[in-house]
Parts: structure tokens; C-alpha cells; sequence
């Protein structure tokens, strides 16, 4: 770090410094493929009963509204849109990771970013600049803090209110020291306990998207904050982890190529956890190459790392959100309906005497070796024992997603075809589709989702 400086201030001047003619080919694909995977992830968030409540405290303001609140297929405040899209795209589990800094960084930096490019009428290369400004400022603040924040905290929730500010206070041409104070005002806005009961985890990341722009347009109009959020004695770092490391604040700077780290982020192809996705790709390839019925099974062990055995042990299931939360019942979906997707978690599934007679032959236990590796490697071991004596025995290091094992883009068009189904016609996901493919080319960011809007959705609710 720059002698004399604040940490945020540093961060502040590559931030602002950052221009998209600047941006790698593979970066400029990456913010495509990340803002597109959002997108699917808030539409098919649209009808969780989290969001219906919210809905109902929500403000719309119909087509003068400022920014698209996608639930809806409407318009209200930037602040609102921000808000709702974020807890959308985070409440059904299929949104995006990344597993060093332990960050969903697009349900906290899209929704934040999308508003106020629509309520600026950005071009589409400054969203893309913006966006990916909030991402590499989410993973260093992740990982300066990461593991040990994540014992109480919900990183998504507190991390990513950095991200926001920063992709915001790109957006709108902040100073550096401007950008310093809107550090400050996000970090004492950061917050959200890693404490998953009830509906508060959906709320998390749309909060912080929120509060990412309002620290950002307050900055912009002269509000001060503390520049020292992260290296102060009462600041962030100290605060709210039990280790830190402020020099991964400033690490891979200037923001040049081979320095970008948003591509090691993760996508999800499973609707649930993310550190359940291991064990399920291990599972998945067990019995694709092995015809099981549920039946045959006498036993399962899963050997993992202990964060997803602290997370994640308990085989009790009460609904769709514990199911995803719950590595032994998504180990047996795996095993009977051979995926785990959006389906995967309906009435009829949670309630299936033979999933529920699967998961009581299922032990979870933390492997030594396993743990040596977390969080580089987010490894699982699944052996099936079956009732004639077959073992049966898979291990995956990195789940289906990671940078390490991708998903091709075909697989992440079919992904968002998908999610994106659950509220929106085919005509007019395609229309978004193309649109995001062709995002730098866009002159108004406020015309992303013309077409869906005036179709009011697949299912409009105003």
C-alpha cells in the first residue's frame, strides 16, 4: 500500500482509474455471462414468499419509475429496485459464488449497478466497467476478512456492501476520495448475521446492494464517511473477523490484465448450497455410472471439509429452504432424481418416504486432508455401500461451476433459459438474451428489459 494513504483510498484510485477499453476480451465475456446468470437467478427468485412480502413494502411507480424491480416486471426506484432484485436473486440458491472470498458477488453488485445504470441511462460498456469494478472490489474485501468472518457473518451481506459501492461509485465518475468515504459509508451500513433461519438470508444481499448505492450517491453529494473502514482500530476488519489480512485489500493492483480476479468465480448448477454441490457431483457421478434405485442403498458417507459439515450436517428438513441447507437430504435427491434442481425441492419431493428413508442412511464427517485444502479446493468424498455389498466411490475437488471444472456457455444459455421460464415468456427471455450478449454495444442500459416490461411478464402482479 501506497505510504500515506488509506486503504480505501488506495482501492479508490484503481477503481476510478478503471476504463472498459482497458478491460481483457475474457473480462468483458465474463461481466456477460455473470450479469445474464443473475438475471435468470432474480427471475426465478420472482414468486419465493420472501419476495411477496417484500413486494408489499415496496414502493412501484409504474413506467416513470427509475429502474426495472424484475419481480414485477415494473419500475420504481433505483433504491427499491436494488433492493428486491437483490433478495430475488439470492432466494432460491441457484446465484453465483466465489469461493475464496466467499462472496455471492452478483445478487449484491448486479441489482445495485443495474439500477443505477437505468436510472443514469448508462451505455452498456459502462455497466460492464462498473460492474466488474464491484467485483474485484468484492473479492478483495472477501478475502481479507475470509474464512473467520464467516463464522458469524453472512459475507454476501457485509462484504458484498463494498461491492455495490464500488461498482456504483464507478458508474457515476466518483473522485477517488469520494469513492474513500463511500467505503466508510458502506462498511457502517455492512451487515447480516450468518444466522439462516427464517426468510433474514434473502434479505442480505439486497440490503447490501441497497446500502452499496445509497453510500454511493450520498459520496456524490458530499457526504462523508471514514476512509480508515478497514484498517481502523474500531473499523471493519477488526471488528467483525477473528483473523484479517488488510494487504489482500490491495493485492493484484494496478487492475491490469493477469490482475483481474473476478474469473475465478463459481456458477451454480445446483439449487441449493453451494457447499452441498461437491458432494452432489460426486453423487451425480456414482449413480450416472451406476444404475441405482433408492432401495438398493444400505449406506452413504460423505467425508468434507468442516465448514460445510458446520453448515450443513443437519439432516432435519422442514421446507424447501432448510432441504438446501441440508447435505444429507440433498445427497438422496441426488441419488432418486439423479439432479438437484429448482424441482427438486417441491412438496412432493420434501415430504418422499424414500428420499426421507435415504437420508437416515447418511453420515457426514469432516476428512483431515480435506480440510488442508479448503477453501483453494472444496472437496467431498461420497462412498455408497449397497445392499449387496457393491462400494461404490467418487471424490470431486472442485464442483461443477468452478473456474477449474466451468460450465460451458451453452450450459449457462440453458441455465438461464430455465430459471428464466419461471416468469418470463420465451419471447421475451430471448429478447433479453440477445440483449446480453450483446451488452457493450448497448447505448441505454435503461432499455435492457423493453419487451418484458411491456408484456408486463409471464405472471404480472400490478
Amino acid at each position: 500500500m501506497n505510504s500515506g494513504k488509506s486503504i480505501a483510498r488506495v482501492l479508490a484510485e484503481e477503481l476510478c482509474a478503471l476504463e472498459f477499453d482497458n478491460l481483457p476480451g475474457p473480462i468483458v465475456e465474463f461481466s456477460r455471462v455473470a450479469f445474464l446468470d443473475w438475471i435468470g437467478a432474480a427471475l426465478a427468485g420472482s414468486h419465493e414468499d420472501s419476495i411477496n412480502i417484500l413486494l408489499q413494502a415496496v414502493p412501484q411507480t409504474g413506467a416513470s419509475g427509475e429502474a426495472t424491480i424484475l419481480p414485477v416486471a415494473n419500475k420504481g426506484l433505483a433504491l427499491f429496485a436494488a433492493l428486491v432484485n437483490g433478495a430475488a436473486s439470492h432466494a432460491t440458491e441457484m446465484d453465483d459464488f466465489h469461493k475464496t472470498s466467499m462472496v455471492h458477488l452478483g445478487v449484491t453488485v448486479i441489482p445495485a449497478v443495474l439500477a443505477l445504470a437505468e436510472k443514469v441511462r448508462a451505455t452498456g460498456k459502462e455497466f460492464i466497467t462498473s460492474l466488474i469494478a464491484g467485483f474485484e472490489a468484492g473479492i478483495r474485501v472477501g478475502e481479507a476478512v475470509n474464512p473467520s468472518h464467516w463464522e458469524f457473518w453472512h459475507p454476501s451481506g457485509t462484504c458484498g456492501t463494498f461491492a455495490a459501492l464500488a461498482g456504483c461509485g464507478r458508474l457515476l465518475r466518483l473522485t477517488p476520495q469520494e469513492m474513500a468515504f463511500g467505503f466508510g459509508l458502506a462498511g457502517t451500513q455492512a451487515a447480516g448475521f450468518r444466522f439462516y433461519e427464517g426468510m433474514n438470508k434473502h434479505l442480505h444481499p439486497g440490503k447490501a446492494a441497497m446500502n452499496g448505492l445509497l453510500a454511493a450517491l450520498l459520496a456524490q453529494k458530499g457526504f462523508t464517511g471514514d476512509e480508515q473502514i478497514f484498517e481502523g482500530e474500531t473499523g471493519f476488519c477488526k471488528a467483525m473477523a477473528r483473523d484479517w489480512n488488510l494487504e489482500k485489500l490491495t493485492a493484484a493492483l494496478p487492475l491490469i490484465p493477469g490482475n483481474f480476479r473476478c474469473l475465478g468465480n463459481s456458477f451454480k448448477p445446483h439449487a441449493s448450497c453451494r457447499h452441498t454441490h461437491p458432494a452432489i457431483d460426486a453423487v451425480l457421478k456414482i449413480v450416472k455410472a451406476n444404475p441405482l434405485r433408492p432401495e438398493e442403498v444400505e449406506s452413504i458417507r460423505c467425508r468434507t471439509y468442516s465448514a460445510a459439515t458446520r453448515l450443513l450436517k443437519d439432516p432435519t428438513v422442514r421446507d424447501a429452504f432448510s432441504a438446501k441447507f441440508s447435505l444429507p437430504f440433498c445427497i438422496a435427491l441426488a441419488v432418486k432424481e439423479k439432479k438437484v434442481g429448482l424441482d427438486s425441492f417441491s412438496p412432493s419431493l420434501l415430504w418422499n418416504k424414500e428420499v426421507r428413508q435415504l437420508v437416515e442412511r447418511i453420515s457426514v464427517e469432516v476428512d483431515p486432508t480435506m480440510e488442508n485444502v479448503y477453501p483453494e479446493k472444496w472437496p467431498a468424498e461420497i462412498e455408497i455401500v449397497t445392499k449387496q455389498g457393491r462400494r461404490l466411490r467418487e471424490r470431486v475437488d472442485h464442483p461443477k461451476g468452478d473456474p477449474e471444472n466451468p460450465m460451458s456457455l451453452t450450459e449457462m444459455v440453458e441455465k438461464y433459459q430455465d430459471l428464466a421460464s419461471k416468469a418470463a415468456d420465451d419471447f421475451s427471455a430471448k429478447l433479453i438474451l440477445d440483449r446480453v450478449m450483446n451488452l457493450e454495444k448497448l447505448l441505454d442500459m435503461s432499455t435492457i428489459f423493453d419487451g418484458f416490461l411491456n408484456k408486463g411478464g409471464k405472471d404480472a402482479r400490478f
